[in-house]
């Protein structure tokens, strides 16, 4: 896709405490081909991953994962992550996920329900997982981030 591609930044990006800015984001199985594509804001195809790539996925699969990561590589300093502040419950003070769900060969949508929730480095990053949030345009959600630092 000639706007969105995976080695750009989004932008415009949203504020600690003030204007929030979103994309959605989904992945999924093109049933003739077996790829997997990125698909952004409800219909924009950025590009795929082929087959091949995943052996174990040829008929889709059985566990899904939503968060961020940060790398240290050789310097083991952990970047920030999100908004670069642990996760307090506010959605405009942390990234976060949203509206979180699966969808099944039937094209049915699924909340999940069996949840690992997983930090590494709970140092310098955190998970406040709201699971369901009764509130119109939340669903499962959960927030996460972390100022980073030293990562030992």
């Amino acid at each position: 896709h000639k706007t969105f591609t995976t080695n750009l930044p989004i932008a415009p990006t949203s504020t600690y405490g003030g204007q929030q800015y979103e994309i959605r984001v989904h992945i999924e199985q093109e049933p003739r081909t077996g790829n997997w594509w990125l698909v952004v804001n409800g219909g924009i195809a950025v590009g795929y991953w082929p087959k091949e790539l995943f052996i174990n996925l040829c008929e889709g699969g059985t566990r899904v994962s939503w968060g961020g990561e940060g790398f240290s590589g050789k310097t083991k300093v952990c970047p920030p992550l999100g908004s670069g502040h642990m996760p307090d419950g506010r959605y405009d003070h942390a990234a976060f996920f949203r509206q979180i769900y699966y969808t099944t060969g039937s094209d049915t949508n699924h909340t999940p329900m069996a949840v690992f929730e997983h930090v590494d480095k709970s140092k310098v990053y955190g998970l406040k997982n709201d699971k369901y949030i009764d509130k119109e345009g939340f669903g499962y959600s959960f927030t996460y981030g972390g100022p980073g630092g030293t990562c030992d």
